[in-house]
């Protein structure tokens, strides 16, 4: 989760209101509307899982979700038209309600009752903690690389987390 807030959130505060601004020529209306492209993608991923059968092997389902998000915001790299950015940041936000609930079901799941306060805890510091320097260092990229490619950093590096977690970890075989 510290990856995740540390790779993501940075794109998502910091590079799309630049994007918004200096690639598509927009403002407030077309952050509004890749915000709500965003959060509908999480919504409509929140109304699948209610209604789908319990997903089994949470640990697969969050790695894969995980890999979706880093492909959507490597293909950010590619300056989309604004209408399939709206698409991408649909398909980022459903992915990223999976990576959230497939998480937090690890957690509660596999906590003690007594300990499960504690460690829930510390698994949202971990998210949080990461998001300042996330979007610090988003910041430096994007003036070092451009707001386009800049996109490339996070996804490289979520790319190399999310392989260390599947060759390092049983994630991939988790389920609780």
């Amino acid at each position: 989760m510290f990856f995740i807030g540390t790779m993501f959130t940075g794109v998502f505060l910091v590079q799309i209101p630049l994007l918004v601004r200096d690639l598509y020529q927009g403002g407030s209306a077309e952050l509004a509307l890749l915000n709500i492209s965003f959060m509908g993608g999480t919504t409509l991923m929140v109304l699948a899982l209610r209604r789908a059968p319990p997903v089994r092997l949470q640990g697969r389902a969050m790695l894969l979700s995980s890999c979706v998000s880093t492909i959507v915001i490597g293909l950010i790299s590619l300056a989309p038209s604004f209408s399939l950015m709206c698409l991408l940041a649909a398909a980022w936000g459903g992915s990223g309600g999976l990576i959230m609930i497939m998480a937090r079901t690890l957690v509660q799941a596999a906590a003690l009752a007594h300990n499960r306060g504690r460690i829930l805890s510390i698994f949202q510091l971990a998210y949080v903690r990461g998001a300042p320097m996330g979007r610090f260092v988003m910041g430096l990229v994007i003036a070092g690389l451009s707001v386009v490619n800049a996109a490339l950093m996070p996804a490289a590096g979520m790319a190399l987390v999310l392989l260390a977690a599947f060759f390092k970890s049983n994630i991939w075989r988790l389920r609780l």
